[in-house]
């Protein structure tokens, strides 16, 4: 009976944590520029900052990761190579669009997200400046803080910009779960699936021959 209890209050002990670790908070926050050069630099921190992922990116460097547990810290460097996005391309279409626009808006809501935008914008058109000017008016308003000024006589993009938020583990895998289980999604993962399976088989094969 001693040993019954003890599983029990185990298995609670555990469900207790895993539920405080999905549930509580994480903060991350971010800011981007785009002048003469374009960088990139964003945090997420949990358990009081004791736990920090960074990410930093200039213009002509490779990506850099910093994970941060207390006083440890790890680096690594990630390269451009970008050849998935050729392997995704044929399965690329209105309906998975669809579904990873709708992903991304519902984890918006759920990020409490707070933006702020500040520089100068032209498109070298009158009629697309116009456009330009009445959907940045639209941003300029409660959460967003949007000062992008219009340029109506040249193109150009400059632009420094911070993004703060909070976001729950268990909201983010909620979304990320139902993204991964639409129809138009699971298409292309179990099609990628089915090929490294194909891949290991027929090196298994040569290897026995």
């Amino acid at each position: 009976m001693i040993v019954f209890w003890a599983i029990i209050w185990t298995l609670l002990g555990i469900w207790i944590v895993l539920a405080a670790i999905l549930l509580v908070p994480i903060s991350f926050s971010g800011q981007a520029g785009l002048d003469e050069t374009a960088s990139l630099e964003g945090t997420l921190a949990g358990a009081g900052s004791l736990v920090t992922l960074q990410a930093v990116a200039t213009a002509g460097q490779p990506l850099e990761l910093h994970l941060h547990l207390g006083h440890w810290t790890r680096r690594w460097q990630i390269g451009s190579d970008l050849s998935w996005i050729n392997r995704l391309q044929p399965y690329l279409d209105r309906q998975v669009f669809k579904e990873v626009f709708r992903y991304l808006f519902q984890l918006e809501r759920s990020l409490d997200l707070k933006l702020s935008f500040e520089g100068e914008i032209g498109l070298g058109d009158p009629d697309l400046n116009g456009y330009l000017s009445g959907f940045l008016g639209i941003l300029n308003t409660g959460q967003w803080e949007c000062n992008l000024q219009p340029n109506l006589t040249e193109t150009v993009l400059r632009f420094r910009g911070t993004m703060q938020g909070r976001l729950r583990p268990a909201s983010l895998i909620w979304l990320t779960g139902r993204l991964l289980l639409s129809k138009p999604i699971r298409k292309i993962w179990r099609a990628q699936l089915s090929k490294t399976k194909n891949k290991i088989q027929t090196k298994q094969a040569v290897v026995k021959h």
